[in-house]
C-alpha cells in the first residue's frame, strides 16, 4: 500500500520534470500475500518436541535454541497460531468461536452487528483445545478427545 502510493507520488512528478527520474523500478512490488500465505502447522510429534523443551528449560529460551532442542525446522512462531486454530478445529470448536479466540475481527454483518462478547464459548473452545494437547502430549490424541472440567 506504501509502495503504491509512492510509486503514485513518483509518477506524478516525474510528468511535471523531464529531469527526474524515478528510483522505483519495474519488479520492485512485494510478492502478493497468496504467494506468501503459509500453510504449515506443527504435527503432534513436534507440538510433543516443542511443549517439552519449552517448558522444560524454564520456559523461556530463545526459538534458535527450541529449534537446537527439538531438530524441528522450517517452523516459526506465527505458525503455533496456525497450529492452535487448526488443533481448535479437529477438537470440534465452531470455525466463528475459533476466529474469536484467536482475536480475528469478524466481517461484514455479522462484525456490525453483533456485539456479544461470546466469554463462555471462548472460554470452552479453549478448555476442548487443552483437552486436544493434554491428548497430543500423552501421545493418545487419535483416540478420543476429551473436555476438561472447569
Amino acid at each position: 500500500m506504501i509502495l503504491g502510493t509512492v510509486t503514485s507520488i513518483f509518477k506524478w512528478y516525474a510528468k511535471r520534470n523531464d529531469n527526474y527520474n524515478s528510483p522505483i523500478i519495474p519488479g520492485m512490488r512485494r510478492t502478493k500475500a497468496s504467494e506468501r500465505a503459509r500453510e504449515r502447522i506443527l504435527s503432534d510429534d513436534e507440538i510433543r518436541l516443542v511443549w517439552t523443551k519449552a517448558t522444560g528449560d524454564g520456559g523461556g529460551k530463545a526459538k534458535v535454541a527450541l529449534d537446537a532442542a527439538t531438530g524441528i525446522t522450517g517452523w516459526i512462531l506465527h505458525d503455533c497460531r496456525r497450529t492452535a486454530r487448526s488443533l481448535m478445529g479437529r477438537a470440534g470448536v465452531r470455525p466463528d468461536i475459533a476466529e474469536r479466540v484467536l482475536g480475528h475481527v469478524q466481517q461484514g454483518v455479522l462484525g456490525t452487528y453483533d456485539r456479544h462478547a461470546y466469554k463462555e464459548e471462548k472460554r470452552e473452545a479453549l478448555r476442548m483445545l487443552a483437552g486436544l494437547v493434554e491428548s497430543i502430549l500423552r501421545n493418545d490424541a487419535d483416540k478420543k478427545v476429551r473436555r476438561l472440567r472447569g
